[in-house]
This record gives structure tokens, sequence and C-alpha cells, in this order.
């Protein structure tokens, strides 16, 4: 007759299990607590400073949202940062976009121009902080020549909209011999830099590669290297 209580106990605890089961089958959201209680990390339909979204939310002791991965604001998959003062404002970290152009390119003038529809140029989606880290690079070669008084510079740039609000990235210059002799040595050297954009409006921005002659003389441009990495 002792048999009868432990079969009840053990259909008691298959009961118990069976609606552990189904709890974790319709639950929305699971949590991770800390050692007296808050909740520092969820993963599901995270709802808060940004709109519900499916992913994972690590916030700090004091409840402040501090990561955040998965299914962002502006519809694509990244990781989203948020500010350490606690306003609510986030970066998100996505991955970097690439342009290149290795057709050799020459230029007279004196401002930012672009080179026709080549480039390069590349296209990416700026998050809510409006900024963008760029870096930029090409070949510039100078061509020198005699009867020569001032110095040849070639600059490459960057710009988010019209050529002529570019923003300088790099550049190489050269100057005449010393000693009253006129005469400017050729040079070619790659030029490398890098920019942080900011005050940019979140969604698409197309960035190009800009170039200028500093004096007017020729020069030559080629390997020109574009990378964005948009926040």
């Amino acid at each position: 007759m002792r048999v009868r209580p432990l079969a009840d106990q053990w259909a008691g605890n298959q009961q118990d299990i069976e609606r552990r089961i189904r709890a974790l089958e319709t639950q929305q959201n699971s949590y991770v607590t800390d050692a007296v209680g808050n909740v520092v990390m969820q993963t599901g339909y995270i709802a808060g400073t940004i709109p519900a979204q499916l992913g994972t939310l690590v916030s700090d002791d004091s409840g402040n949202p501090r990561l955040q991965f998965g299914l962002l604001p502006d519809g694509n998959y990244g990781i989203a940062v948020y500010d350490l003062d606690n306003d609510g404002n986030y970066i998100q970290v996505q991955a970097p976009s690439q342009g290149s152009w290795s057709t050799e390119f020459d230029t007279t003038s004196e401002s930012w121009i672009y080179n026709g529809t080549s480039g390069p140029a590349t296209t990416v989606q700026v998050g809510q902080s409006g900024r963008a880290l760029v870096i930029a690079s090409a070949i510039i070669g100078i061509d020198g020549g005699i009867d020569q008084t001032v110095y040849w510079q070639g600059l490459i740039g960057v710009s988010p909209g019209a050529a002529s609000a570019a923003t300088g990235i790099a550049s190489m210059s050269v100057s005449p011999l010393p000693g009253g002799s006129e005469v400017t040595p050729s040079i070619q050297s790659t030029a490398c830099g890098s920019a942080l954009f900011s005050g940019l409006t979140p969604g698409p921005v197309t960035f190009t590669m800009a170039y200028m002659s500093a004096n007017g003389q020729t020069v030559r441009f080629t390997g020109s290297n574009l990378v964005v990495i948009p926040y």
C-alpha cells in the first residue's frame, strides 16, 4: 500500500515538469539577473530605449542599457553600443564598406573634383549617431619640371555629398630644389589618411573620393582605395 503515495508523488513531479516546459515554450523573453535580482541580460523581444526588437540586451546593475545585438531599429542586424552618460544614445557597429579604383587619373584643378563617376565611392547605412570613420589612400605622382617657383601638391579627400564639400584626407608635395635652380624633381608615393565624419543624416550615405592639385600643376592619382565604417 506504500506504493500508491510514491506513484502520486511521481505523477505530481511529472505535471510540474510539464508546466515548466510549457512556460518555456510560450515565454517571449529569457532573463539573467545578478545576485540581488537586477535584470542584467534579456533575450527575446526587447523593449526600452531602442524600440522593441528581436535580440539580446545587456544592462548594468542600475538597468541602464549598455549593449544590444540582433535586429536593430534601421532594419539591419548588428550591434548597438550605448553611451556611458545614460542619455539613451548609441552607436551601431556595422561591417565596413570598401570601394577602389586602379586606373590612373590626373587633374590640374585647384578645387576638389570627382574622378567622373569612377570615384571610388561606396554607400553605407549610417546609424543614429550620425558618424562614420573614413580611411582613404592613393598613389600620388608628380612629374616635376624646370622653371618652378612654387611647390607641387596633390591632395585626396572624401565627401558624403558634393565634391566641393570634400574633407581633405591626405596629400603629398614636393618643392623646387634649393639654390635657385627652380627645378622640381619628380616623385611618386602612397598617401593615406583618415577622418571621422559627424552630423550625418542616419540612413544610406554615399561617400566619394575627391582630388585636387594645390597650385594647378598636373598631378596623377592611381590605386585609389576608400573604406568607410559607419556608426
